[in-house]
């Protein structure tokens, strides 16, 4: 499947700090609809790098914006370097490479902005709560301060009651989208991050939930898993009923090869009653990883 019908020219913006980004080098060069852009945030002599290395990948996208808005392609990728993460999709097999390959870029045309990510957790249906103080800053940090960093960047705009979307800051974009903002905005925006005093970890994270707001001009952007793996990959399944169907044979089968590894690490000498509980239970694995493999055929249309 092209990642691109229909659509002229698409570019991958990527944040990295000099590590192995083979894997997106070797994209641009297999689709001739694609073109890489891979900001190298430790290098100040790179082809493409920021003005300091701070605000984590936002930093890296603002720049991008800034440094192609007047030459924007049709659609716009923003992802990190790493190709194999857990914040990946699972249907992609976690890997950024077949995540592009798989991308419709007619739902990005459409929708104007779409977050790679179609699982909820983390980051959905409600994560943070702006106006409410003492939320979870533990795992949470950024929930300290989003409702301050929202008054300074859109002071016109009253603080919304939520802020979510799927983690974790890799989304594509319009063109006509990111221009329905002026370049000088972003350059506002980037400004922020060079002087801000919050440190750097947060500041990225503060931005995690702020790009649903800024391209896709909602607070919350939250769509149903199903309908963004079918709209925005191509993996259809007959409704999500079949899909948390999938999930739960996931889940159960993930359990089950726990409490076996935990069984067969017991010291001593195993009874046969034990052992063959094991084995069922193997068994059973086995049967689900198969109906799975079954549904995801079905699902990737092979």
């Amino acid at each position: 499947m092209s990642p691109i019908p229909s659509v002229d020219t698409s570019s991958q913006c990527y944040e990295s700090n000099a590590d192995d980004t083979a894997w997106a080098e070797a994209l641009t060069r297999e689709d001739p609809n694609l073109t890489g852009a891979i900001y190298v945030v430790d290098d100040p002599n790179a082809q493409f790098t920021v003005p300091r290395n701070k605000g984590n990948e936002a930093m890296v996208y603002l720049t991008y914006i800034i440094d192609h808005y007047d030459k924007l392609p049709d659609v716009s990728i923003f992802m990190h370097f790493h190709q194999l993460t857990w914040h990946n999709n699972d249907f992609m097999d976690s890997d950024s490479a077949k995540m592009v390959q798989h991308l419709r870029s007619e739902r990005v045309i459409r929708e104007g902005y779409m977050n790679l990510r179609c699982h909820w957790n983390p980051g959905c249906p409600e994560h943070i709560h702006p106006r409410v103080k003492g939320e979870d800053v533990l795992n949470v940090p950024e929930s300290a301060v989003i409702g301050e960093v929202w008054e300074e960047l859109f002071p016109d705009t009253p603080v919304p009651a939520v802020l979510s979307q799927p983690c974790c800051a890799q989304f594509a974009a319009s063109a006509e989208t990111i221009r329905r903002l002026p370049r000088d905005k972003y350059i506002v925006y980037r400004d922020w991050l060079l002087n801000t005093s919050i440190k750097n970890s947060v500041s990225g994270r503060v931005w995690e939930y702020l790009w649903q707001y800024v391209l896709g001009g909602v607070p919350v952007y939250c769509p149903e898993e199903h309908v963004c793996y079918c709209d925005g990959y191509g993996v259809c399944f007959d409704g999500e009923n079949e899909y948390k169907s999938y999930f739960k044979r996931r889940d159960e089968s993930r359990e089950l090869e726990k409490q076996i590894a935990a069984l067969k690490s017991e010291n001593g000498t195993r009874p046969d009653e034990l052992k063959e509980t094991i084995r069922s239970m193997e068994r059973t694995v086995a049967s689900l990883k198969r109906e799975m493999e079954e549904m995801r055929a079905k699902a990737m249309g092979s």
